[in-house]
């Protein structure tokens, strides 16, 4: 179903399918997710919904979905994700929501994805990580935040993920990185911060990264 010109979509006709595992509906028309509208596809493990025209995710968009494991929406018009937008979702490990227009996640849009690992928030319209943003994802590997306009790093920004080992802020605006900005990334391999304004960075913001093996800074301002 995918690359066709579909608009909308309708909870009644997707009944029809209630075994699929596996749903493409990428490169469509689509605008919005309503509620409910995928619940009698209660074994689905894949779900594409990249290169749509959606903008807003909204509560219940995937209630029902208890199987999922991959989740794609890159390449919408998303402006923001609002709260328990994936509370259904307990089964996913990659959420793909890159290249959208996004410039507000609420802190509470990732409860509920207790098995999460690859979460790519790339070349959005991010200027801000919230401390609470993260904090479900405990079992969070890889963590996409290029391209955005993140300016700066808070103190225990990325503590609740002990499991993290590869995180992308390139091609940011980052101009500062507080002292404990890593604090609790003990499984950290990969820290990539290319393409910034650094002009430096605190020793002690990087003292606790004891596994990592890979650090790019290239082209900032040092």
């Amino acid at each position: 179903m995918a690359g066709n010109q579909i608009s909308r979509l309708d909870a009644d006709s997707l009944r029809l399918y209630s075994n699929l595992e596996y749903l493409d509906l990428s490169g469509n028309r689509i605008r919005e997710i309503p509620a409910h509208v995928f619940q009698a596809l209660q074994k689905l493990k894949v779900l594409r919904l990249g290169g749509n025209n959606v903008t807003v995710l909204e509560r219940d968009a995937f209630v029902g979905l208890h199987q999922l494991q991959s989740l794609d929406l890159g390449g919408n018009k998303i402006e923001r994700v609002s709260v328990d937008t994936f509370a259904d979702l307990g089964q996913l490990y990659f959420l793909n929501l890159s290249a959208n227009s996004l410039h507000f996640v609420a802190p509470s849009a990732f409860q509920g994805l207790r098995l999460v690992s690859e979460l790519d928030l790339s070349g959005n319209k991010l200027d801000s990580v919230p401390r609470a943003l993260f904090a479900p994802l405990a079992t969070l590997r890889q963590l996409d935040l290029s391209s955005n306009l993140i300016a700066e790093l808070p103190s225990n920004a990325f503590a609740a993920l002990s499991q993290l080992t590869t995180l992308h802020l390139a091609r940011n605006v980052l101009g500062s990185v507080a002292d404990g900005a890593f604090n609790g990334l003990v499984s950290l391999k990969s820290l990539n911060l290319s393409d910034n304004m650094l002009r430096r960075i605190p020793s002690r913001s990087l003292t606790s990264l004891t596994e990592l093996e890979v650090l790019d800074l290239g082209f900032n301002s040092f």
